[in-house]
C-alpha cells in the first residue's frame, strides 16, 4: 500500500513540475517573475533529469506491476492444479479400494464363513507420500480446518489398507496350509464344521477378527477419501470459479460400493460356541 502511495506522490510532483515548465515557456509573464538564469537552468538541467526520472518511475511501476500480474496468474494456475491434482488423486485411491471390495469382498458377503472365504488381497509396498503443500496452505488460508485433517486422515487409512492386505494374505496362506488337508465328505465338498474340527480354534478366531477389522477399516478408508473430496470441493471450489480458473466436478461412484459392509454372520461369541460344538 505504501509503495502505492510514494509512486503517488512522486508521479504528482513531476507532473506538476513539467506543468510549470510549460507554463514559463509558453507564459512570457509568468517566466518574468523569475531570474532568468534560474529559468534556464530549470530548462536545461531540472527539467530533462525530472524527465528522465518520471520516466525511470513509470518504468518501475510498469515493470513491478506486469511482475506482480505474471506472479498472481502463476499462483492461480498453481492452486487450480493443486486443486484438482488432489481431487484426481483421491478419486483414484477410492476407485482402487472400491475395485477391490467389488472384486474380493461383496461376492462373499453373505457367506457365514466369510472370514475364511475372502481370498488373497492385492499386497503391494506402500509408503507414505507427502501431502501437497500446496493443498494444504490453501485450505489453511480458507480457514478448513476439518477438511486439512480429512486429508491427512485419508491418506494414513489408505495406506493401512494396503498393510492389512499384506498382513492377512500371511494369516489365509496359513490357514489354508492346513485347511487342504481336510478330506472332502460324501458330497465332494469341506463343510466348514470340518474346518473347525481340524484348524486350531485360536488360529480361526485370529483370522476372523482380523478379517473383519480389515473389512472395517477399508469402509473407514473409503469414507476417509470421500470426505476428503468433499471437504477440500467445499473450501476451494467457488474460490476457483470466482477466480475463472479450471475445476473439476466429482461425481461418486455407485453408491451400493460406498456402503459399509453388513454386520458378519458370526459374533466372536457365537463363533467360539460353534467351534466347541464342532468338535465334540
Amino acid at each position: 500500500m505504501w509503495g502505492y502511495i510514494v509512486i503517488g506522490v512522486v508521479a504528482g510532483l513531476l507532473m506538476a513540475f513539467l506543468l510549470l515548465m510549460i507554463l514559463f515557456s509558453f507564459s512570457p509573464l509568468i517566466a518574468q517573475l523569475l531570474d532568468p538564469i534560474v529559468i534556464s537552468f530549470l530548462k536545461d538541467v531540472v527539467g530533462p533529469v525530472s524527465a528522465g526520472f518520471g520516466g525511470a518511475v513509470a518504468g518501475a511501476y510498469a515493470a513491478y506491476y506486469l511482475q506482480r500480474k505474471a506472479q498472481l496468474q502463476k499462483e492461480g494456475s498453481d492452486s487450480a492444479r493443486a486443486l484438482y491434482m488432489a481431487k484426481f488423486l483421491y478419486i483414484e485411491k477410492m476407485n482402487e479400494l472400491l475395485s477391490i471390495k467389488q472384486q474380493s469382498f461383496l461376492p462373499h458377503f453373505d457367506h457365514k464363513a466369510r472370514f475364511c472365504i475372502i481370498g488373497q488381497l492385492p499386497d503391494r509396498e506402500m509408503s507414505a507420500q507427502p501431502v501437497d503443500h500446496n493443498l494444504i496452505e490453501l485450505l489453511v488460508a480458507q480457514g478448513a480446518g476439518k477438511a486439512v485433517s480429512d486429508v491427512f486422515l485419508a491418506e494414513k487409512r489408505y495406506i493401512a489398507c494396503f498393510a492389512n492386505f499384506k498382513a492377512r494374505n500371511v494369516m489365509i496362506t496359513s490357514y489354508r496350509e492346513v485347511a487342504n488337508t481336510v478330506p472332502l465328505d460324501e458330497n465332494l465338498v469341506v463343510s466348514f464344521d470340518q474346518i473347525c474340527r481340524a484348524v486350531d480354534p485360536g488360529m480361526i478366531i485370529a483370522l476372523y477378527e482380523f478379517t473383519e477389522g480389515l473389512l472395517k477399516n477399508v469402509d473407514d478408508a473409503v469414507e476417509s477419501i470421500r470426505d476428503a473430496l468433499r471437504g477440500v470441493g467445499e473450501a476451494l471450489d467457488r474460490q476457483m470459479k470466482n477466480k475463472g480458473l479450471p475445476n473439476v466436478e466429482i461425481e461418486f461412484p455407485d453408491i451400493d460400493l460406498i456402503k459399509r459392509a453388513p454386520p458378519p454372520f458370526f459374533t466372536k461369541e457365537s463363533l467360539v460356541e460353534f467351534i466347541l460344538k464342532a468338535k465334540r
